[in-house]
């Protein structure tokens, strides 16, 4: 299995949403073509 490399503002976006909604997420993909992140 491929190894998943997460850049810093990925690590920011898991680390806020983690904090705000208590979930556990394990990927983070930034979307600036559709202005969305997804987890």
């Amino acid at each position: 299995m491929p190894e998943i490399k997460l850049t810093p503002e990925e690590i920011r976006y898991i680390s806020l949403f983690q904090d705000v909604t208590k979930a556990v997420v394990r990927d983070c993909i930034i979307d600036n073509e559709n202005n969305r992140i997804i987890f």
